[in-house]
């Protein structure tokens, strides 16, 4: 990913028109970044992999609204773009 590029699933995320089409842009944002698929695994498995406590707590907001089927909060995608960039060694 080059510098200060922000990655085009976080520009779908920004886009999405419901809770079913975040979700599954996030599933797929999970498992290219993180090799975790929200559907598949359980948190533990990010525990794991060595996820962040933010990133878990991302991960429970998404889940909870998604699930519950409340609003997701797109607030929470800059913090998700902060832990992308992390992990790709960008601060």
């Amino acid at each position: 990913m080059k510098k200060n590029k922000t990655p085009d699933e976080i520009k779908h995320l920004k886009k999405a028109k419901d809770n079913n089409e975040f979700f599954e842009i996030y599933c797929n944002l999970m498992k290219k970044y993180f090799d975790f698929s929200p559907r598949v695994h359980l948190e533990d498995r990010l525990l794991k992999i060595g996820a962040s406590r933010e990133l878990i707590e991302i991960n429970r907001e998404i889940e909870t609204a998604y699930y519950n089927n409340t609003a997701i909060d797109k607030s929470i995608i800059q913090k998700l773009k902060a832990e992308i960039a992390f992990k790709n060694g960008k601060k």
